[in-house]
């Protein structure tokens, strides 16, 4: 079985950590070390960003002033990744090999577009100043002053906050990887889930789940 041998490898294991969303460098190394064990991070980063399966971005962080470094796939690695999964499933007999482009091309689609990058674009473009969003439980009002890329600044009747772009990062991640965000796992939504599940709840692929506790998923 793949599973036994690729799926196992520490190559796979941290593309498979960057698939819906880019994790800062030590957040990315201390997830390799503490989940999976593995110890030689710079020689396995050296080697995808030399394959060019991997890039480095920047990203503000929540002073403005400076730079945070994150891990990001590239097409090439993002192509690579989902070709795997579905050659696994080809080994496991869970499809045959005539399946194989019809299951790959979908699952292509969604990886590509659940990452962060891309939801961050979709926000920029639906969510813009002077829109008035509604929080989900008390339907209090959230107007977006602006939108940068240190965050979102939101007027609300206790004042005005920046909500840091890598907080929103950090919360889509676990929506994506969890399937659900839930208002009162707070952690989750780093400590802003009131916001959090207003903002994401804007999607048309996003459901709102109000019983037993307040919370969104995915569609699909």
């Amino acid at each position: 079985m793949l599973s036994k041998t690729i799926f196992n490898q520490p190559y796979f294991l941290t593309l498979k950590e960057l698939r819906f969303c880019g994790r800062i460098v030590n957040n990315l190394k201390n997830i390799l070390i503490q989940k999976y064990q593995i110890q030689n991070f710079k020689e396995i980063i050296k080697n995808l960003l030399d394959l060019n399966l991997i890039y480095k971005s920047l990203d503000s962080d929540k002073t403005g002033e400076q730079k945070v470094s994150l891990y990001v796939l590239t097409q090439k690695g993002r192509y690579l990744l989902e070709s795997i999964y579905v050659l696994e499933d080809i080994s496991s007999g869970k499809i045959n090999i005539n399946e194989y482009l019809s299951l790959l091309k979908p699952q292509l689609k969604n990886s590509i577009f659940l990452s962060f990058e891309n939801i961050w674009t979709i926000i920029k473009e639906k969510i813009k100043p002077g829109v008035i969003l509604y929080s989900l439980k008390q339907s209090k009002s959230n107007e977006i002053i602006a939108i940068s890329e240190l965050g979102i600044t939101v007027k609300t009747e206790r004042g005005t906050a920046l909500i840091y772009k890598i907080d929103i990062r950090k919360a889509w991640c676990n929506l994506v990887l969890d399937g659900v965000l839930i208002r009162d796992e707070h952690e989750k939504s780093t400590y802003r889930s009131s916001f959090m599940l207003m903002l994401f709840s804007q999607f048309d692929f996003v459901i709102v789940i109000n019983k037993p506790r307040l919370s969104i998923k995915l569609s699909f």
